[in-house]
């Protein structure tokens, strides 16, 4: 019982009314065909979460060489964003790289689908 809108005071304070009880909890209804008081089915697996996007593919630059740097460090990009590496070190979160060559770097992706070689863009 609600009092009409306009005598309806939010900010009046007064005895807290509980709600009605309820009727008890009823059990759920068995399912899948067990019999009552048998072994309850396992529940439906979730479906796997989806692939991630697949994303641009890389382009090998070039090699960075520097007196301050140790060792080859590979230019690749996306298009976008530049990263740089050395051999077994990821790249871009997805790949691998896996060796160096003259003019080739050999890429792997880490979820194990697949393996790749880059050459240096012809002049």
């Amino acid at each position: 019982m609600d009092p009409a809108p306009e005598f309806r005071n939010p900010f009046r304070f007064g005895a807290v009314t509980s709600p009605p009880p309820s009727a008890p909890p009823m059990a759920p209804p068995v399912t899948g065909g067990a019999a009552p008081g048998g072994p309850v089915p396992a529940p439906p697996r979730a479906a796997p979460p989806p692939a991630p996007p697949a994303g641009r593919p890389l382009v090998f630059m070039g090699f960075v060489e520097s007196p301050g740097i140790t060792g080859r460090v590979v230019v690749l990009t996306d298009g976008e964003t530049v990263f740089y590496g050395r051999e077994g070190e990821v790249v871009d979160g997805r790949y691998r790289i896996v060796a160096l060559g003259r003019e080739t770097v050999d890429i792997e992706r880490i979820d194990g689908q697949g393996r790749q070689t880059l050459r240096l863009p012809g002049e």
